[in-house]
């Protein structure tokens, strides 16, 4: 009875962050696509670069603490927060340096981009004390209330100015009153959390231990991103806002796959803690991989059969020229599906080490190849780009998590 209530309780958890992160990627993806409408090529290819800038700095400072926590055999949710404060700090000194100094044009937009996703981080930390409590429907119900008000209040500002910057910081206000007054005050009130003074060494520790998952973050953004920063050298902001707008179903497709597959970290978690490794690897390999497969054929199809329809509906005519570019870019993201889980499974076994040797790697190829083909053949060298170094990615996670499992197998029998 209490394997069968786990396992409903598992299914309902997976259906409400399952519904909540389609809704969030349908409000981004939303959101790109009301500036694509109201404005101009140009601007949402400014508003893409922000986005490229931001995303790897962010993604380094987030160094999964969240997901560290839930993993974290001692409660001690304080030494996090203030570890998430501190990185939050250095992030905003960093984003506001590379907009003010590299590109001033885009200033503004890089900073209160920027900065929308630092507060995002606030608000990750604080939902993994329902998360470790495997609570997913609470979560589920702050994104969802959170990203449509904001999306309300991005477009209702947007219509009204048609300025992206003031809308920026419209979205912005209204993002850091909904952490402060509804996400952290009610997360406080309903689970318990220990205020503690800043201790260095403490938060230290927990630094050096997010470091190489932060890293590892930062490179897979800086992969994704990375053809962005070349077709806005050799094209031009108009380029990367058409390619920009087609290729950001692949970073809603990253975050709901992530959300779906981190889900599974506690259960995975204890798998591996009770050693119970075949089924630890049933479910990644076979069970995971089935239902990210099935996603990604299912996307595959819509983008051959109704790619140009969905492309002139909702971003314009002009973007409907780029449909083998949608087709394309749905098999980089089925690809990347699958491998979010085997991203999931290496930090269930807590092999973190092995992270940045894989994003490194990865990095070196992405660099050579993404400067070649873009060079070359510009919007179709960066959509080739970004399939090349996914497939590459997904090879080597799975050869890792192989490879861990059965070293803690052949340890497991020999004792």
């Amino acid at each position: 009875m209490e394997k069968r209530e786990r396992k409903m309780k598992l299914i309902r958890n997976v259906s409400w962050i399952f519904v909540a992160n389609l809704i969030v990627s349908f409000t981004k993806w939303l959101l790109l696509v009301i500036i694509a409408k109201l404005l101009s090529p140009a601007e949402v290819g400014a508003y893409s670069l922000a986005f490229a800038i931001g995303a790897p700095i962010t993604l380094f400072a987030n160094m999964k603490l969240r997901s560290l926590y839930i993993t974290e055999r001692k409660n001690d949710f304080s030494d996090y927060n203030n570890s998430r404060k501190l990185l939050s700090l250095i992030s905003i000194i960093v984003l506001t340096a590379i907009g003010f100094f590299i590109y001033p044009q885009y200033f503004y937009i890089i900073l209160f981009v920027g900065l929308m996703k630092v507060f995002d981080l606030q608000s990750d930390l604080y939902y993994a004390l329902p998360h470790k409590e495997e609570n997913m429907s609470y979560i589920a119900k702050l994104l969802i209330l959170k990203h449509i008000i904001t999306l309300i209040t991005f477009f209702v500002s947007l219509i009204m100015t048609e300025n992206l910057v003031f809308s920026l910081i419209t979205q912005l206000t209204i993002q850091i009153l909904f952490f402060y007054l509804i996400e952290k005050k009610g997360i406080e009130r309903n689970y318990e959390v220990n205020s503690k003074r800043f201790n260095f060494g403490k938060v230290k520790k927990v630094i050096l231990l997010g470091l190489p998952l932060g890293f590892v973050q930062m490179i897979f953004s800086f992969n994704v991103f990375y053809p962005r920063y070349l077709l806005e050298f050799f094209e031009s902001t108009e380029i990367l806002g058409y390619f920009s707008a087609i290729a950001y179903i692949l970073v809603v497709g990253n975050i709901l796959m992530n959300a779906v597959s981190q889900n599974f970290l506690p259960y995975l978690s204890r798998e591996v803690k009770i050693n119970n490794y075949k089924k630890f690897k049933r479910v990644v390999f076979i069970d995971l991989s089935l239902f990210s497969l099935f996603l990604g054929v299912l996307l595959i199809l819509f983008s051959y059969l109704f790619g140009e329809i969905f492309l002139s509906m909702f971003y314009g005519k002009e973007y409907a020229k780029f449909v083998d570019i949608l087709i394309l870019v749905s098999f980089s993201i089925a690809i990347n599906f699958i491998s979010m889980n085997f991203d999931t499974a290496l930090l269930a076994m807590r092999f973190i080490s092995i992270q940045p040797k894989i994003s490194v790697f990865v990095l070196v190829v992405n660099l050579i190849i993404g400067y070649i083909l873009i060079r070359n053949y510009g919007i179709y060298g960066a959509t080739y780009t970004i399939i090349i170094t996914n497939s590459l990615q997904l090879l080597l996670r799975i050869l890792f998590v192989n490879q861990k499992l059965n070293s803690l197998m052949r340890y497991d029998q020999s004792i």
